[in-house]
């Protein structure tokens, strides 16, 4: 599935689920065994990894594959402020800031391709000439985050008509951010 594997998190933070039916649960050499259904890691599949724990989806791949099936898809990318998400992913993540810099530019690297291929009309390609978008429907939404806690509600609606939702629904909001700007503070 080149889809959901194609961009690969760089090395160094990456543990990978091993998964395994007589091993569930256990610790094997460090490692947790896990087995997600009732015939994960059986017979010659045991011990097999399905996915390393942190992988970045190929966004532009990922539409195309459902396009391909007549899919109607639309990807929505959550934007945070670069400093908050670093501090975030360093702290519970990944503790090598270097190797989390790289997963940050690795990530805006995809997104930014997904937005020039399937964004808003009139956005440019790699190439340069601008893609002809008018008769498709935007396939890709980007949403910031610190936007959205910011103005609340107007912006939730925003998103809502945007993507086409028909909703009242207004959860609460709770600044994921604080605990890291206070804590740079």
């Amino acid at each position: 599935w080149k889809h959901r594997l194609e961009a690969k998190a760089p090395a160094g933070c990456r543990e990978e689920a091993h998964i395994s039916e007589k091993n569930n649960g256990t610790t094997i050499t460090g490692k947790k065994w896990t087995c997600g259904t009732n015939n994960c890691g059986q017979g010659d599949n045991d011990g097999y990894a399905l996915y390393p724990r942190r992988f970045f989806v190929n966004v532009t791949a990922h539409i195309e594959w459902y396009l391909q099936r007549g899919v109607d898809i639309t990807a929505v990318l959550s934007v945070r402020d670069k400093s908050v998400t670093l501090t975030g992913k360093v702290k519970n993540h990944c503790p090598d800031q270097a190797i989390s810099r790289l997963e940050e530019e690795r990530a805006l690297t995809i997104m930014s391709n997904s937005l020039r291929n399937y964004g808003r009309p009139g956005r440019f390609k790699e190439s340069g000439i601008p893609h002809d978008n008018s008769n498709k429907e935007e396939r890709v939404v980007s949403v910031s985050y610190e936007t959205l806690m910011a103005m609340g509600e107007s912006y939730l609606f925003d998103i809502y008509r945007t993507l086409g939702i028909n909703s009242t629904f207004v959860p609460e909001f709770k600044d994921g951010n604080e605990k890291y700007v206070r804590a740079q503070s």
